[in-house]
């Protein structure tokens, strides 16, 4: 049975901000990535300050550079979650009927996913629990086609 989407938004916590930023930056190996190239870019993050070091050592880095802006754009990040909900609100039944069309399923029911609205740049999705990454920085359209963009996944691994 296939579940309508909902999508929900909630600002992500710093830690948990911290703790997906130090993901991406985990081992030296990962900094040649070009996902670590467009975080550290954004954030003016200087990957040769990470090179060498324990996860410990990256992560309070990645702490002093963040935690600050953070606090800086909390109430822009909490703005948009009304922002944000509301298009989706607006335009989830459109989404959904497309769903079914490509799909070629029929929804029942509600299935809950949360959109955590952060800091990150990438926008990646959590399988596990039915939540993925929003950046703050995004129009409502933009946040819009994201969520579409992450709920294909989603239902792709579930068709």
């Amino acid at each position: 049975m296939y579940l309508k989407p909902q999508v929900n938004f909630e600002v992500k916590s710093l830690e948990d901000t911290i703790n997906i930023f130090v993901s991406f930056l985990e081992t030296d190996e990962d900094l040649n990535y070009n996902s670590a190239s467009y975080i550290a870019n954004h954030y003016n993050i200087n990957l040769e300050d990470l090179k060498g070091k324990s996860v410990e050592a990256r992560k309070e880095i990645i702490t002093n550079i963040l935690t600050p802006i953070y606090n800086v754009k909390l109430n822009q990040m909490k703005n948009k979650v009304d922002v944000f909900q509301k298009f989706w609100n607006d335009n989830a039944n459109t989404v959904c009927a497309q769903f079914e069309k490509i799909f070629k399923v029929g929804f029942k029911g509600v299935r809950q996913f949360t959109a955590y609205i952060n800091l990150n740049p990438m926008c990646p999705r959590y399988l596990n629990d039915d939540s993925f990454d929003i950046y703050y920085i995004n129009k409502p359209e933009d946040a819009f086609k994201t969520c579409v963009h992450e709920l294909i996944h989603f239902y792709w691994f579930q068709v």
